[in-house]
């Protein structure tokens, strides 16, 4: 990861390697959490916390939405697709 400054504001970026199998289900996760507001992400945070079902994905979840709260923009991702197998997810965040 790197964080830079841009005027008042930093930045943090960040990337990895995921399954090419993964990005739909990424993306799609990553573009409805960056659509919500604050208080949507609270009450997300809250739901998605205390739900009795385990997620498949483990806790990776509860991490993007807690940054989502505490970032000053919408995040901003990309994905590139390395071969069939394999893709990198590149995440910019601004606090």
């Amino acid at each position: 990861f790197m964080i830079s400054k841009d005027k008042n504001k930093h930045v943090l970026s960040t990337g990895n390697y995921i399954n090419t199998n993964a990005v739909e289900q990424i993306k799609t996760q990553l573009e409805r959490v960056a659509q919500l507001d604050k208080n949507e992400l609270i009450e997300l945070y809250k739901q998605t916390l205390f739900k009795n079902e385990p997620n498949i994905n483990g806790n990776a979840g509860i991490g993007i939405i807690e940054i989502c709260k505490y970032s000053s923009e919408k995040i901003k991702f990309s994905f590139h697709k390395i071969d069939e197998t394999l893709s990198f997810i590149s995440l910019n965040v601004t606090i």
